[in-house]
């Protein structure tokens, strides 16, 4: 969006949801091309490559639904893991910027990713399926990033995570040990696009992302 501020306080985004803004430059209401990518392995110069997730050509006229065309509605994605660039597969429907599909879930994005266990791991890149699911990246291709940011500064620790993993399905916690044995939980706030928790520092710490699907 050119304007965060103006955009929140007409939609109302879910909590966690990314709002970006850009200085130059808009969609067009008469139709656009957006594309959706996610990190995939660094090329042979060590620079993060990236993988087309989807897209969509969408248009004001018909075939596609002229219902959102000047009326306040929005073009909704009618089935999430179907193929975006097709007409069929979108409606007019009240905007729900940040909201999570119908069918948003670990076993809907496992079904499309062709993987089962939540605990297998079989790209080997250290991070099981459950993760790869959290983070929106792809379980067959090895992934190089930070889960986890740690900043020491005045005697105090920030550690912090991508909001983004917040979904509806998943228990996402921070913990910390001084002994790897026992961990507490702590206690996160909305920060600018993560959730973070500033802690005072101590002479040994250790903290880890621990994340769990609901029941």
């Amino acid at each position: 969006t050119r304007n965060a501020d103006a955009f929140t306080a007409e939609f109302t985004p879910e909590p966690g949801t990314q709002v970006l803004e850009w200085l130059t430059g808009k969609l067009s209401d008469g139709g656009e091309t957006v594309q959706l990518d996610r990190p995939g392995p660094l090329d042979d110069s060590g620079n993060v490559s990236y993988v087309r997730v989807d897209r969509v050509n969408y248009d004001n006229d018909a075939p596609w639904d002229i219902g959102a065309d000047e009326t306040g509605l929005s073009l909704t994605k009618i089935i999430e893991n179907e193929y975006g660039n097709d007409f069929t597969n979108w409606a007019a429907g009240s905007p729900t910027p940040g909201g999570f599909a119908i069918g948003d879930s670990f076993a809907d994005w496992a079904l499309a990713a062709g993987v089962s266990d939540p605990n297998a791991d079989p790209d080997g890149d250290g991070r099981s399926n459950l993760f790869e699911y959290a983070f929106d990246s792809d379980p067959m291709t090895p992934n190089n990033f930070d889960l986890l940011s740690l900043e020491i500064f005045g005697g105090n620790v920030t550690a912090a995570y991508d909001s983004s993993i917040l979904k509806p399905d998943l228990n996402v916690n921070l913990e910390s040990s001084v002994d790897l044995e026992q961990w507490a939980i702590k206690p996160t706030q909305a920060g600018a696009d993560v959730r973070e928790a500033k802690l005072a520092q101590e002479l040994k710490a250790f903290f880890r992302l621990r994340i769990s699907q609901k029941p």
